[in-house]
């Protein structure tokens, strides 16, 4: 059984970051959802700010090392977070998430009984493949080991090819190794600039088998995000706010 245990990580970057409300509504909304035994957060520069001290508590802190050159070539922190996330589901197993996510429904029961769980990006764009952004493991399972195994090699500098679409190479390899679910359960609204109008403007009320949406938080934070505060999440209607009062207005 892949545990119920949860991953995140942040405080890649060269300065501590405050911790925003979208990060804590993450963090929140896993714990009220998924009732995990454990949720591990990940961190080289420790966050800071009110939401970090509202929710700090109910996490097990781990300070981490990333590497910062390979293959000759500097790695940013999204890139240091694919190389640690792979490292931590092999190890202890359990649900990597990106920390811009928010959860909607549990995951069904029989999704823990798989090896290994990623979601498809259904796209013909060729940036598209394995979203890595909800990524379920067995400790040790054969796919992880595989990846872990080969993901330096696949390393070339671009933004995805080890990260994502080098797993959907590799599942088509050995596609016993993997289950792939499909784009609803975790990326509904993809990155596209329609997908992020759906989550941030307008309303989406059929999110039947949705799971979790994943934000795209590195192409709209200037756009969207940055603005994102409790009178807005309360006041204003899209799909993300719906999705993220309830989360506030418990408090």
């Amino acid at each position: 059984m892949i545990p119920n245990v949860f991953h995140f990580i942040f405080g890649l970057k060269s300065v501590p970051q405050k911790l925003h409300l979208v990060h804590y509504l993450c963090l929140k909304s896993c714990i009220d959802v998924n009732n995990p035994d454990k949720i591990f957060f990940y961190y080289e520069k420790e966050p800071y700010g009110k939401y970090w001290e509202k929710i700090k508590n109910e996490l097990e802190l781990v300070k981490v090392q990333p590497i910062r050159i390979l293959n000759g070539k500097k790695i940013g922190y999204a890139h240091q977070s694919d190389f640690i996330r792979l490292a931590v589901l092999n190890k202890y197993g359990g649900i990597y998430a990106d920390i811009d996510t928010i959860f909607i429904e549990k995951m069904p029961k029989w999704l823990f009984e798989k090896d290994f769980v990623m979601g498809l990006e259904d796209l013909t764009d060729p940036y598209a493949g394995l979203g890595n952004a909800i990524i379920m493991a067995k400790a040790g399972s054969f796919f992880g080991t595989m990846w872990e195994k080969n993901i330096r090699s696949q390393f070339d500098g671009s933004w995805n090819n080890h990260s994502i679409l080098y797993p959907l190479k590799l599942s088509k390899e050995y596609p016993k190794s993997i289950h792939i679910e499909p784009q609803t359960s975790f990326y509904k609204h993809i990155w596209s600039k329609t997908g992020l109008k759906n989550i941030f403007v307008d309303i989406d009320d059929n999110l039947n088998g949705v799971y979790s949406l994943h934000l795209w938080e590195h192409l709209c934070w200037q756009e969207y995000i940055k603005k994102i505060d409790e009178d807005y999440v309360m006041n204003v209607d899209t799909t993300y706010n719906i999705l993220a009062r309830k989360y506030i207005s418990c408090e």
